[in-house]
């Protein structure tokens, strides 16, 4: 069962980790800041899917997890943890289903990713602590509009050929646009999230069980392991090599992710 919120002790605890003091009221600036700021203290990490650990949902579950153990992790924990966080600051969430697009490969399965819809002072921000290297700061949902993150232009483009859904994409240093994700149509509740949270944590045909996949934000930028690929971003500058060595990829893991 899906827990019904955050009790503002736990809130308290939440913002300590982040490194965030409480803010006076929701506004898109206090949004910024939290995103920001959740991305540079808790990782994404696949780390309880490679030693074969459950992943339940529910609120007391995560909260363990993240606040209690000091561990990051994927979409639906991370995402689902972040929208009851801005629920308990007075914000509103519409949690909303994705699908990535994975290059020539097409693109994934409804539920494939959890992202946050934060209506605000008649706007609305897509907020995201679950993909990784990925924007720092919300986007706005204006359709075409190019959005400068730190890390890269970002746009969203409506689909109504495809029932309202919106791509979001990213602007490449070659200068094209491809897509990183698909929001669907609707709304849901992080329970609706748990058939596709299995199958990411034991099909062969997910990625998260192949070998590690890591983000974390830092001051400028990201730092990155997607199998033995290091990534180390600066702004828009990204440096990449293999790493071979075992133990040099077990240092580089427990440096920078702590799991």
């Amino acid at each position: 069962m899906i827990g019904s919120g955050l009790s503002p002790a736990i809130v308290d605890r939440y913002l300590d980790r982040i490194g965030v003091a409480r803010p006076a009221r929701p506004t898109p600036e206090a949004l910024f800041e939290l995103q920001r700021a959740h991305l540079r203290a808790i990782p994404f990490e696949n780390a309880s899917i490679l030693r074969g650990e459950p992943i339940p949902l529910d609120l007391p579950a995560l909260v363990s997890k993240v606040l209690d153990r000091g561990r990051g992790g994927f979409c639906y924990e991370l995402n689902g943890l972040f929208a009851a966080l801005l629920e308990a600051l007075g914000y509103t969430v519409l949690r909303r289903s994705a699908r990535v697009f994975a290059g020539d490969s097409g693109i994934g399965p409804p539920f494939d990713h959890l992202c946050l819809d934060v209506p605000l002072h008649g706007e609305r921000y897509l907020a995201d602590v679950g993909f990784g290297y990925s924007f720092l700061e919300p986007l706005r949902f204006v359709d075409g509009a190019e959005q400068d993150d730190p890390t890269a232009p970002f746009r969203l483009i409506e689909r109504p050929d495809l029932d309202g859904a919106v791509d979001v994409e990213q602007r490449h240093a070659d200068g094209t646009w491809r897509g990183q994700y698909r929001i669907e149509p609707g709304v849901f509740e992080l329970a609706d999230f748990e058939p596709m949270c299995e199958f990411q944590r034991t099909s062969p045909e997910a990625s998260f069980i192949h070998g590690w996949i890591l983000s974390r934000a830092t001051k400028d930028g990201f730092v990155s392991i997607h199998y033995r690929k290091f990534m180390v971003s600066h702004g828009r500058s990204v440096d990449t090599r293999i790493v071979d060595d075992d133990a040099e990829l077990a240092e580089l893991v427990a440096r920078w992710f702590d799991v």
